[in-house]
């Protein structure tokens, strides 16, 4: 069938035709391509290897979550970007602890910001009380572009209190925040 002929697709050299079988088993939902998915990022470039991470978040599945949980952690800041914007595609509640604890490290502006998508993406699919309050902490963050993430994410959610913080912020030593 269509499914079995784009997981086959995977195994090919182009670019091209690599892509478009991801995007289209990643449309699918293609619970049976999560293996092949995986096992195309491990030998791919870092372009596929986006591609793949964003597939595998619009799959979901029992594989998939521990996949890209493990991809926050990656050296590539690309990716890690990626794997939170696939963890906010699947907005599994339990998938905000984890973008949480990664936002404290994270070095690269960018990468703060689709975790904080990500985390507010959760919140308003999964309605989860704490986590304003959780992600508000990371307001005293020593990093000016994690706390910048953090008050326009507060504001996204509608978090009422976000007004209290973002007082005390009209004074930060970095303009953006």
């Amino acid at each position: 069938d269509e499914e079995d002929t784009l997981i086959e697709a995977l195994e090919g050299e182009s670019n091209t035709a690599l892509l478009v079988a991801i995007r289209v088993l990643g449309l699918f939902g293609s619970v049976k391509a999560v293996p092949n998915l995986i096992n195309l990022f491990e030998r791919a470039d870092r372009d596929i290897r986006v591609e793949v991470v964003l597939a595998l978040g619009r799959i979901g599945g029992k594989d998939s979550p521990g996949f890209l949980m493990n991809m926050l952690s990656f050296e590539e800041g690309h990716i890690r970007a990626a794997a939170a914007r696939g963890l906010g595609i699947m907005s599994a509640p339990e998938s905000a602890k984890i973008l949480l604890n990664r936002l404290r490290e994270e070095e690269y502006r960018d990468v703060a910001e689709e975790i904080v998508n990500a985390i507010v993406e959760i919140g308003q699919k999964n309605r989860i009380p704490s986590l304003p309050e959780d992600l508000a902490i990371h307001l005293s963050s020593k990093k000016p572009h994690i706390r910048e993430a953090v008050i326009r994410g507060l504001g996204k959610l509608g978090w009422t209190r976000a007004i209290e913080h973002a007082r005390g912020m009209l004074s930060d030593e970095n303009w953006r925040v």
